[in-house]
């Protein structure tokens, strides 16, 4: 594979579209594919290379230099996740992290949340809440 010269110009910046305030997102499984999808066509439609070459994905990824879209979503939530909880405990975003919404709930499976996103990412990097408050961890922590 041999990427144009253009193009992690242009890879960068089709991230930069495709995740743009993307920290705010609790994604379904079926969106996070479908992320993903478009971001491989966009990577083999720029590196001239289709499914018939069989290569994988993590083979043109690596080609590139780019993460899975997954995992910068993953980083970007985190990276929110820690700017929130280092503020003041009176900002309108911290206590925004503590608000229950009281009502009838919906029957049938609850929607994911954006604040289960988030323990599940800390989970999957064995963090903590207070690990945000050390900026230089929490920064080393979700790269």
């Amino acid at each position: 594979i041999r990427p144009r010269d253009w193009s992690s110009d242009v890879c960068s910046s089709d991230l930069s579209a495709m995740t743009f305030s993307s920290e705010t997102w609790a994604l379904k499984k079926d969106e996070q594919e479908r992320l993903e999808r478009t971001q491989m066509r966009m990577l083999r439609w720029m590196a001239g290379v289709s499914r018939e070459d069989r290569l994988t994905n993590e083979t043109i990824r690596d080609k590139f230099r780019v993460d899975s879209i997954s995992e910068v979503i993953r980083r970007s939530r985190l990276r929110w996740f820690g700017h929130v909880v280092r503020r003041e405990p009176q900002h309108a975003a911290r206590i925004a992290l503590g608000v229950e919404v009281e009502g009838r709930v919906q029957r049938g499976r609850p929607r994911v949340t954006w604040q289960a996103k988030v323990k599940d990412d800390m989970k999957s990097r064995e963090l903590r809440e207070e690990d945000a408050q050390n900026r230089v961890k929490w920064k080393c922590a979700i790269r």
